[in-house]
């Protein structure tokens, strides 16, 4: 791991610690930049498909 790199066991760690049990996420997905449109607002459709959610 590089410098300044988390681990999925690291952040899951640390949401159970700070975040009620039913609040830490289930999967983490790492990405290395989010699908914005021309006005910069996050594509959430686009997101769900790269992430194949809702199939």
């Amino acid at each position: 791991m590089n410098k300044g790199e988390t681990s999925e066991q690291e952040l899951k760690s640390h949401c159970s610690n700070v975040l009620a049990d039913f609040k830490v996420p289930k999967q983490i997905h790492v990405l290395e930049a989010l699908p914005r449109g021309a006005t910069g607002k996050l594509q959430r459709l686009n997101m769900a498909k790269f992430l194949k959610l809702g199939e």
